[in-house]
C-alpha cells in the first residue's frame, strides 16, 4: 500500500542536526558525569592525574605505623 503524499526525506538528517545530536549528547554526557561525581568530569580527571604525578618513577610509599608518616622506597 502505497501513499501519494509520502515524503522521501523523512528521516533524513543533514548536516544541522548531526552536530545540533551530537552536541546534544556530548552535552547529556557532561551531565551525567557531573551527577555522578558532583563536580565536572574535567576537574575530576585533572586531581586524578595531578595526584599520579607526585611519585617518581619507581617509587613506592607505604605507611610506617611506628614513625606514623608514609615513607619512600626511594629515599
Amino acid at each position: 500500500m502505497s501513499f501519494l503524499n509520502e515524503d522521501p526525506y523523512v528521516g533524513y538528517y543533514g548536516s544541522k542536526e548531526e552536530k545540533e545530536d551530537k552536541e546534544h549528547d556530548r552535552l547529556d554526557k557532561e551531565r551525567k558525569l557531573r551527577m555522578k561525581h558532583g563536580k565536572s568530569w574535567k576537574d575530576f580527571m585533572d586531581k586524578a592525574r595531578s595526584s599520579q604525578k607526585k611519585l617518581r618513577p619507581g617509587e613506592v610509599k607505604r605507611f610506617d605505623k611506628t614513625l606514623n608518616k608514609w615513607v619512600s622506597n626511594l629515599d
